[in-house]
């Protein structure tokens, strides 16, 4: 097939690929598995108050928080500081959204003993999750990365 030492373009190809791909070490598995886990509360926790004001007409933004999801799982491998603060934020904003509204709504029950209106609360709720949305995007894209990891990437790069 050949002389003894030469490979196949493609192989080479392929171990280069291999040997410069970096390792999938624990750190970046945990951060994937966080990612992932944040974007699934996120997404669920944005879901119903979508589901309780549209109804059947939020099924077609259903493939939208699945891509919320899977995009969490694709910032978990890769490296890219800035938008992973974004959807960190974003997604920290709706959860605690959620349950500043679950809270409020626990006391609302707890002081008077008549279930709150949905045709109310309903979009009260939903409301209230996308402000946490929008202020966990805005704080995400206005924070600066610190100054201490700035000129450590400065001083790598040689300038």
């Amino acid at each position: 097939m050949g002389v003894a030492g030469s490979r196949h373009p493609e192989a080479m190809y392929l171990q280069s690929a291999v040997e410069t791909s970096p390792a999938l070490d624990l750190k970046t598995a945990a951060r994937l598995v966080g990612y992932l886990v944040l974007g699934g509360l996120g997404a669920v926790a944005l879901l119903v108050p979508l589901a309780g004001v549209l109804s059947y007409l939020a099924a077609p933004l259903y493939p939208v928080l699945l891509g919320w999801f899977l995009y969490g799982g694709v910032l978990g491998v890769t490296r890219h500081p800035r938008m992973a603060r974004i959807y960190l934020l974003a997604n920290v904003g709706i959860l605690v959204a959620t349950v500043i509204a679950s809270v409020a709504t626990l006391i609302r029950l707890a002081v008077s003993a008549p279930q709150p209106d949905t045709a109310v609360t309903a979009p009260l709720y939903l409301a209230l999750v996308l402000v946490g949305l929008a202020i966990g995007i805005t704080l995400g894209v206005r924070r600066r990365t610190p100054l201490a990891q700035s000129l450590d990437a400065t001083s790598r790069s040689g300038i």
